[in-house]
């Protein structure tokens, strides 16, 4: 029948007294019971808050990376590829059906060579990147990147381990992303 309680909080340093308030018509054990339970429910949001704050943050970066996409693309089929990505996760609807049945040419990442003849290969949105990271990429090669801003994947083609290369051909491979990232007009930017 009670309707609250004191009782020590010894969480706190030095401990201090703390008023509870309870259910009267539950039983003590019912009333530990019900705010055991507030706990956990409580445990498992922040968990799942948590989970949900990094979804969110890879989901912002993603989206992030094609904002930069879409205000630096060079070409038409560049905007086809985005547009194509952002349909396949349900962001953007079809508004004309005609215009799904056209057949997309998938575009190629660019290439260039460095100083030393080693050939370099960089993307312009999201399914040039992959291809250059998941399929292209092999052991000795060289993948650059911006520090935390979005942009090209940059590959250096050494062709096998332990290739030694020149100062001017990883600053080359590292100005391309730097020059090819949402930082480009920094002036310093970490690869």
């Amino acid at each position: 029948g009670m309707t609250e309680i004191v009782l020590q909080n010894y969480y706190q340093q030095p401990a201090k007294e703390q008023q509870i308030l309870l259910d009267p018509l539950l039983t003590p054990q019912e009333n530990a019971e019900r705010y055991f339970q507030r706990f956990k429910k409580g445990k498992r949001g922040q968990e799942h808050s948590r989970r949900r704050l990094e979804e969110t943050q890879a989901e912002l970066e993603w989206l992030q990376q094609l904002e930069y996409q879409l205000q630096d693309t060079v070409k038409n089929s560049d905007i086809e590829e985005i547009a194509v990505e952002l349909r396949e996760v349900g962001l953007l609807k079809d508004k004309n059906r005609l215009h799904s049945k056209r057949t997309l040419q998938p575009s190629k990442p660019h290439e260039a060579t460095c100083p030393s003849g080693f050939k370099i290969l960089w993307g312009r949105n999201n399914r040039q990147n992959d291809e250059i990271s998941t399929k292209m990429l092999k052991n000795g090669d060289f993948w650059f990147h911006v520090y935390n801003a979005p942009g090209a994947h940059v590959v250096l083609k050494a062709g096998q381990l332990n290739t030694e290369l020149l100062d001017a051909d990883l600053y080359y491979a590292a100005s391309l992303a730097a020059g090819y990232s949402k930082s480009k007009d920094d002036d310093k930017v970490t690869v």
